[in-house]
């Protein structure tokens, strides 16, 4: 019944931030050295980024590439602002499905973007909320340890009534006073156990060699 301790991963934070940052970076500097050519700026973009960790698609990074500054600029701070909220506190694995849910929620009610920048922003944001919540192993057991200690043995002392004759034991009943030695299974038990099954195997091997050799 212990609840496991845990401990919040900030690096993962940091390079979810740091993905995102160099993402656009990448983006920014590419639009810089070919604005003078919109086509091969496109074609040079989606070439390099073709293998992206968000799922963006060969048409959807020619779009993005083709937005302004000041759009741009405006998803990056979405996508790093977003990303940065939700894993401050830090996420277990649960928790990033249900906050994967709520920003979808929340990009879709924003109307200064349009679909295209919503559906990539959810790309974005999908590509770098990763768990960064995990049970710290250690201080669990120590916590573990703790509350043990304080449970104190259950003693039975000579001349304690545990039952009364004709109760019938439940299973742990039984358990327990098996493991104190008071109940003592008998030898002569366990050999008429052991003569019942031969004779019931015998009678049976009776019955199907009479019937093999009338039949």
């Amino acid at each position: 019944e212990v609840e496991p301790v845990m401990y919040v991963d900030f690096s993962k934070q940091v390079e979810s931030k740091k993905s995102l940052t160099e993402f656009f970076a990448r983006l920014s500097e590419i639009k810089s050295d070919y604005s003078d050519d919109a086509e091969l700026m496109k074609k040079i973009y989606a070439g390099i980024e073709r293998k992206n960790i968000y799922g963006l698609t060969s048409e959807e990074l020619m779009t993005l590439i083709s937005l302004n500054n000041d759009k741009l600029s405006l998803l990056q701070n979405y996508a790093v602002d977003i990303t940065v909220e939700n894993m401050s506190s830090g996420i277990d694995e649960i928790e990033k499905l249900e906050a994967l849910t709520t920003i979808r929620n929340y990009i879709e009610a924003q109307s200064d973007i349009s679909e295209f920048d919503k559906n990539v922003l959810n790309k974005l944001i999908s590509g770098v909320l990763v768990e960064n919540k995990f049970v710290d192993q250690v201080k669990t057991n120590q916590k573990i340890d703790i509350e043990l200690s304080k449970i104190e043995d259950v003693v039975y002392k000579k001349g304690t009534l545990f039952l009364q004759k004709g109760t019938v034991l439940s299973e742990d009943n039984y358990i327990l006073l098996k493991s104190g030695g008071v109940i003592v299974e008998s030898t002569w038990d366990s050999i008429t156990m052991k003569l019942g099954l031969i004779m019931t195997l015998v009678m049976l091997w009776g019955i199907l060699h009479l019937y093999l050799t009338f039949f």
